[in-house]
């Protein structure tokens, strides 16, 4: 095969792609970044909790991009209760990140907790605001993410 036979056909292909419709992608559900955010919490707490701090520092960069860049284009829930979504995301990346970074940073396993549990807390303050209060985050870092447990009795 000659170079010019390889070259009308390589073109012959982009011309194609250049004319092909492209399917605009729709932004990302709420409920769908929460879910990956849950579980970058959860791994963030189960390495940080047990002092893996490298890959809960990894984690914890992981939820940096979906505080950044996915929840601030993602679409509202239905259900959204009385909560301000990007006044509670936006408390959260201020104060709960931080925390969590610099006691990770430190390699500070007791630091880590305790900014751990205050930042589970946040979390079930804004699933309550939002009329999803029944996604409750444990404050023990090596609890699963949501809480699964049976309900304490009434």
């Amino acid at each position: 095969m000659t170079k010019r036979v390889m070259l009308a056909g390589f073109g012959a292909v982009l011309l194609l792609a250049a004319c092909w419709p492209v399917k605009e992608v729709s932004p990302p559900r709420y409920g769908q970044v929460m879910v990956e955010m849950g579980h970058r919490f959860e791994l963030t707490g189960k390495a940080g909790g047990v002092g893996r701090f490298e890959l809960a520092l990894f984690e914890l960069g992981e939820m940096e991009e979906l505080l950044d860049e996915d929840l601030p284009r993602a679409a509202l829930p239905r259900v959204g209760g009385t909560a301000d979504f990007a006044s509670l995301t936006a408390q959260f990346r201020k104060t709960s990140v931080p925390d969590l970074r610099k006691a990770t940073e430190a390699h500070d396993v007791a630091a880590f907790r305790a900014a751990f549990g205050l930042a589970a807390q946040a979390c079930n303050q804004c699933h309550q605001a939002s009329g999803h209060g029944f996604v409750e985050v444990s404050g023990e870092p090596t609890a699963s993410v949501p809480r699964t447990d049976p309900p304490a009795p009434r």
